[in-house]
């Protein structure tokens, strides 16, 4: 997975780049794991979130996501 020096510099994708690392062969998956790993923890450090759904029937989920038929 080749990327150019603006992909680097730039953490906005376009819509082919997206397509081009949903594209990845197989034997470079471990590679692609590994920057997106390096991106999590430039931006996130040793962050992770989790979101659950709020019962969502019940309309004591705050979130308007439009996930939802809320």
């Amino acid at each position: 997975m080749n990327l150019t020096p603006e992909a680097k510099a730039d953490p906005v994708i376009s819509r082919e780049e997206a397509l081009r690392i949903l594209d990845t062969p197989d034997d470079q998956l471990e590679e692609l794991i590994a920057r997106a790993e390096e991106l999590r923890r430039k931006y996130k450090g040793n962050h992770v979130s989790v979101h659950i759904l709020t019962n969502v029937r019940s309309g004591n989920c705050s979130q308007d996501c439009a996930y939802c038929a809320q």
